[in-house]
């Protein structure tokens, strides 16, 4: 579910996990209880934006390492 994959990657001891679940469920318009494996390519585009932007995300170049 939502809930529980915030859970793990965005644990408690690190983050306020309870406030980063209700920001992506109302992003979203998902309940929590939705489970990952049902979202459609839209949802999980708008999920990961959401998770971006919480984040601080900004795209970058790769530097290939010789």
């Amino acid at each position: 579910s939502i809930e529980d994959t915030m859970k793990k990657y965005a644990p408690p001891s690190e983050n306020n996990t309870e406030q980063y679940i209700r920001y992506i469920t109302s992003a979203t318009g998902l309940d929590r209880n939705t489970k990952m494996g049902s979202l459609s390519k839209e949802q999980l585009d708008v999920f990961v934006s959401t998770i971006r932007r919480v984040e601080g995300w900004k795209e970058g170049k790769e530097i290939p390492v010789s």
